[in-house]
């Protein structure tokens, strides 16, 4: 299943307008579901910063 990125670049536009910190990552040739390792790995080590630094960040 493929989902449009028109979604996912609006919720991106908002975001920066908005002055938030905010990343749009874009898988070449992937589609909703990531199946190429490398852009998995890629994922999981973008997660484990995100979750590093908001755990750094006091709320």
């Amino acid at each position: 299943m493929n989902v449009p990125i028109i979604g996912g670049q609006q919720l991106y536009q908002g975001l920066k307008r908005l002055g938030r910190d905010t990343e749009l990552i874009v898988y070449p040739g992937e589609n909703h579901g990531i199946r190429r390792p490398s852009f998995q790995k890629d994922r999981f080590e973008r997660y484990i910063a995100w979750y590093s630094k908001s755990a750094a960040t006091p709320s």
